[in-house]
């Protein structure tokens, strides 16, 4: 009886700790139709945004966040060439800066794009959105 107590304890916490094992997020093969986000700055409201939308394309947006709307502070269209992990952001105008960076694990739960300014005069780590309604508060 207590053999048959001792392998029933053992098989449920064999169970239990599987079944609790969480995958790791990887690092995506494609951006497309993905979009990555800063955490809204408190003291402006301000959330920097990348859209990629196509295989080459994508978009950086400046928003002000506010109760039920968001105004449009810097809008810019890139291509880009992705070479997993690493991310090239060239401007197809001249107004904006290359910007350049990658992606990597934090922890088993999510995934941070860093990118940096050719300029210098940029830093942003951004995690990715799930949901384009989504609002990510600090």
């Amino acid at each position: 009886m207590k053999r048959m107590l001792f392998l029933s304890a053992i098989i449920i916490a064999a169970v239990a700790l599987v079944s609790c094992k969480e995958d790791k997020i990887e690092i995506p093969k494609s951006l497309e139709q993905s979009t990555w986000s800063s955490v809204i700055n408190p003291d402006t409201f301000e959330q920097t945004r990348v859209e990629f939308s196509s295989a080459g394309n994508a978009t950086y947006t400046i928003l002000t966040r506010g109760y039920g709307t968001d105004d449009t502070k810097l809008r810019a269209e890139y291509t880009y060439t992705y070479n997993q992990p690493n991310i090239t952001l060239t401007p197809k105008s001249a107004d904006a800066s290359a910007l350049k960076g990658m992606f990597k694990n934090h922890g088993d739960s999510y995934i941070v794009l860093y990118l940096t300014s050719s300029e210098g005069d940029l830093e942003l780590n951004l995690t990715q959105v799930v949901d384009k309604d989504q609002t990510i508060w600090e």
